[in-house]
């Protein structure tokens, strides 16, 4: 059965409308606003890891002050000369997708041009903003990998057309009618052939493959026939994969060919005097850029940088090195992608042009500048964000989240990720490097969990899929825990025995429970007091049961996934968890008899506000209202029970094809659902209305394969994990207070180009807010999600109202607890 479609809450399907509508318009606004407090309801912003960059492009003249675009794998970002400020470029600013793979500027137009792996091409304006997206390529009947790899606008034969070099040829694009010209198979459609980059050279188009280098001239009439294409039979290997060809003076050819062998992925051929021979750059077997300019006609005027893993070697014309750096700012180069920049030296009235700098995507620290001309300091740029873009769980407390980046495949298989711990407090990230392991394995490898101390935010665990139970406190590792300092035990599992702790969470009094896979003791607890205990399940897992996420609630029942297939264990402490005596435990299945889950295979678990438990399994989401019916033997139905929904006049189940990977609740008890292919959904408590649905077709969001959903419970952001990184969304529900203290309304004053919400903080659970005129004319009431309300602007009859000074009025359910504040609104 497909997915059901839900009746959408107006006020939220505006919030997102609104949001995609005004991304360009005002992205330079909401960029700001990402990092102050009053960033508005609704509004979404990245959280990337911009320090890993790829391929740079210049926009503006070679000599006049413009800016810097740069590309990492999931978005752009750019740099203005004149003020060295950075801005962020990604899907919340109407970038089409999280995988841009090309640049090009467009000096006529003045348009930034990124092309993505789907086929689209998106333009921006020189400011940043979203101009227009193309999609011919991307909805193109053709069958395959629709990339764009390259882009280039040869100005001297035509400025208006751009030529895309793409995974199976090129595509001629004009770029005032922004529609496709051409299309040119170099071998036909069926020998597609991989194009990586493009020049041009004495009249004739030059392009590198993987399966040789082609030319045709640049007027031929039918560019988009192979027979217009001739390979170039002369150079080492006819048929080989060529990554680059660059031009030299004195007709000079430079070949970068990819061997495709580990030990030497790459080899450099040189034509000189009609004979190709190879050209050795260094002794490293790696190539990673190439990049030549010069500063007049003359030879002795050229330049080329050729860069391997470690090092940037420069060559003049004669191909005589010049030059030898390992690092810029102090940083180690790693290069991707590097282009010249030039100085102009007044000599009296006379400007003189000289080599100025080296620009670098740097895979480290976003983007360097090299001096080349000693005239200046070197410097590195890239806008604050995570270590990487993975994200398999999240924790928040407020505005102390962590992240653990995972390690697993599909069958629970160790990827061996090294990334370390990384996560963010207030608006600072905090990276915690790889530290040394206590095992044969290089590093703390694969963080499965973490769960942060309610005691303590500054105090955390993360899980471990090798090396244990990993302690943190103050963004250090202060203590590693494995089967030698603690009740953890080795599995037999990876190839070699090793502690894996795939879940980890506290309870409400400070004790952190945490699980052991493959281990004969799966489930343990680490007290307060710093002991620790394992709970003694005796054979109940069977031989091939064993425990993954886990989830200790209010009540002391301690729930635990059972991976591949096996259900829940459902463990009572009897709210005593330092005694194992009186303690009880269940599996729950799909057997009827055994709690009727909808699956048996589980992949998360949460608690409501009201104390009930919602699980996440491949056949959507269960609630078991009643937890303690799992200790009840004489409790005759099954305890798991799906939502029965109404849709078009029919019944069906809530999400029933859907798998569930993540489960949240917001301060409003309403549920954030997170599926593996559909992207995330925002249910109404009781999980029958659907209140918004986002996914990467309606939204930023990066992806619809959501990882895990997490709650700053303070300002109310949602923090989704998916598989192409981490997203924020400033949502409507927030912390509640138990009584109304001081009310919060922004923004305050209401300016006259403000076309969103007004928010309302600082409420009880359940609040009322009454907006009146100073007569007391009431003009709107609005109901609370958790401690935030939002309001429209509009009174009973939807009308906006005007402009003024307005009375703001709160109570709790019971009327007791009350506030009161004015707002101002100027339009």
């Amino acid at each position: 059965m497909p997915t059901p479609l839900f009746h959408m809450n107006p006020a939220l399907t505006a919030i997102a409308a609104v949001l995609l509508c005004t991304a360009g318009m005002h992205a330079q606004e909401m960029e700001a606003a990402d990092v102050q407090e009053n960033r508005p309801v609704g509004t979404w912003t990245d959280y990337l890891p911009y320090h890993q960059t790829e391929e740079l492009v210049h926009c503006g003249t070679d000599l006049d002050t413009g800016f810097w675009a740069v590309r990492t794998e999931h978005a752009v970002f750019t740099l203005d000369e004149g003020v060295d400020v950075v801005e962020r470029i990604s899907t919340v600013r109407g970038m089409s997708s999280s995988q841009p793979t090309a640049l090009a500027w467009d000096p006529t137009g003045e348009m930034l041009i990124v092309g993505q792996a789907s086929g689209s091409i998106d333009f921006f304006s020189n400011t940043g903003n979203w101009l227009y997206t193309l999609r011919d390529i991307e909805q193109s009947n053709l069958i395959g990998d629709k990339s764009i790899l390259s882009m280039e606008i040869f100005g001297s034969l035509n400025p208006d057309l751009l030529i895309a070099t793409t995974a199976f040829g090129v595509v001629a694009i004009h770029l005032r009618e922004l529609d496709v010209r051409d299309t040119w198979y170099l071998e036909g459609q069926q020998a597609l052939r991989r194009c990586h980059g493009i020049t041009v050279r004495d009249d004739r188009y030059v392009i590198w493959t993987d399966a040789g280098v082609f030319e045709a001239p640049v007027d031929h009439p039918f560019l988009s026939s192979p027979d217009a294409w001739s390979r170039w039979e002369d150079i080492p290997l006819e048929t080989g994969n060529y990554a680059h060809v660059e031009f030299a003076p004195n007709g000079h050819i430079l070949l970068h060919r990819k061997t495709g062998e580990t030990a030497a992925p790459d080899e450099l051929w040189l034509r000189m005097d009609g004979l190709w021979e190879p050209f050795e750059a260094s002794e490293s077997v790696q190539v990673l850029a190439i990049a030549s300019a010069s500063v007049s006609d003359e030879p002795s005027d050229w330049r080329i940088a050729i860069a391997d893993h470690q090092s940037i070697r420069q060559f003049n014309a004669n191909w005589e090195e010049i030059q030898l750096d390992y690092a810029a700012d102090g940083v180690p180069l790693r290069v991707r992608d590097m282009e010249y920049r030039h100085a102009v030296n007044a000599m009296g009235n006379v400007g003189l042009v000289e080599f100025g700098d080296l620009f670098i995507a740097n895979f480290e620290q976003g983007l360097l500048k090299m001096d080349i001309s000693e005239g200046e300091d070197d410097a590195h740029w890239s806008p604050e964000g995570p270590p990487v873009a993975l994200v398999r769980d999240i924790d928040a407390w407020n505005d102390k989240i962590w992240v653990a980046s995972g390690g697993i495949d599909e069958t629970w298989t160790s990827m061996y990720h090294k990334h370390g711990f990384y996560g963010v407090s207030g608006m600072r990230w905090n990276w915690i490097p790889n530290p040394e392991g206590l095992n044969d394995l290089a590093g703390i490898n694969d963080p499965m969990a973490v769960s942060i101390d309610p005691t303590d935010p500054s105090h955390a665990y993360f899980g471990s899929w090798e090396e244990g139970l990993i302690e943190v406190q103050n963004n250090e590792v202060i203590a590693i825990y494995n089967e030698s300092n603690s009740t953890l035990e080795l599995g037999d599992f990876g190839g070699s025995p090793r502690v894996g702790v795939g879940g980890v969470d506290f309870d409400r009094f400070g004790n952190v429970w945490f699980t052991n896979a493959y281990a004969e003791t799966p489930l343990h607890v680490r007290l307060n007091d710093g002991s620790f205990l394992a709970m003694a399940l005796g054979n109940a897992l069977g031989n091939s049961g064993w425990l993954g996420d886990v989830l200790a609630a209010r009540n002391g029942y301690i729930w635990c996934v059972m991976p591949r297939g096996q259900g829940v264990l459902v463990y009572d402490t009897n709210q005593t968890p330092g005694d194992t005596q009186d303690d009880d435990w269940r599996i729950l299945t799909s057997d009827p008899a055994k709690g009727g889950l909808p699956s048996d295979d589980i992949y998360c678990l949460e608690e409501d506000l009201d104390g009930e438990i919602w699980i996440g399994t491949a056949a959507g989401p269960c609630v078991i209202y009643l937890p303690s019916a799992a200790f009840d033997d004489g409790y005759e139905n099954p305890i798991a029970s799906q939502i029965l929904i109404q849709q078009d006049g029919n019944y069906q189940l809530l999400l029933e094809t859907e798998v569930v990977a993540s489960i949240c609740i917001d301060g409003g008890n309403r549920k954030w659902i997170g599926t593996q292919n559909s992207g995330a959904y925002l249910l109404s408590p009781d999980g029958i209305n659907q209140v918004a649905h986002f996914t990467s077709a309606n939204s930023p969001l990066f992806s619809n394969q959501i990882t895990d959903i997490a709650l700053n419970h303070r300002n109310g952001e949602v923090l989704i994990g998916t598989q192409r990184g981490l997203m924020g969304w400033r949502g409507d529900a927030s912390n509640f207070v138990q009584e109304i203290d001081e009310l919060r309304v922004y923004p305050n004053p209401v300016e006259a180009h403000f076309d969103g919400w007004v928010t309302v903080e600082g409420l009880a659970y359940n609040s009322t807010v009454h907006i009146t005129t100073l007569s007391g004319r009431a003009v709107a009431v609005v109901q609370s999600e958790g401690g935030r309300a939002i309001w429209d602007m509009r009174d009973f009859a939807g009308t906006l109202v005007p402009y003024g000074v307005y009375m703001v009025f709160a109570s709790d359910a019971t009327g007791v607890s009350a506030g009161v504040t004015k707002l101002a609104i100027t339009r």
